[in-house]
């Protein structure tokens, strides 16, 4: 079953942690400035990252929100970029280009999600699965 995210607009996005044995990434946000236990921490999680990109942490980051949006999309936008970098090997799955990528990225289940700020961070993610708890 494809989870969708609830909407995570004006969170605080106080922290991330990248598992690159895992292949995860864990998203740490609470909610505006409420007391700590009256509204928990949520993480997100997404597992089977293909790749990601985060810029502009100001370490206290409020959320507009996560969504998903298409993966053709994502690649499209990230097309210099990806050319640029592969030659260091990053992503892993540009290395035949933008169609094989695609391809292969569609066949294994990944999506892409953007981070959408009201203030700091942004950036996406690609990965097989998200969860929130």
């Amino acid at each position: 079953m494809t989870e969708v995210l609830p909407s995570f607009h004006d969170y605080y996005l106080t922290g991330y942690t990248v598992d690159g044995e895992r292949d995860e990434i864990h998203l740490t946000l609470r909610w505006r400035d409420e007391p700590q236990g009256k509204f928990p921490d949520v993480t997100v999680t997404f597992g089977g990252v293909a790749a990601y990109f985060f810029e502009h942490d100001l370490g206290q980051n409020i959320l507009f929100d996560i969504e998903e949006f298409p993966l053709a999309q994502c690649l499209n936008a990230q097309a210099a970029r990806f050319d640029e970098q592969c030659r260091w090997g990053w992503p892993r799955f540009w290395q035949h280009g933008h169609e094989a990528a695609l391809s292969t990225l569609t066949q294994q289940g990944v999506r892409a999600f953007a981070i959408s700020p009201s203030y700091g961070m942004s950036g996406w993610i690609l990965a097989q699965t998200v969860h929130h708890q």
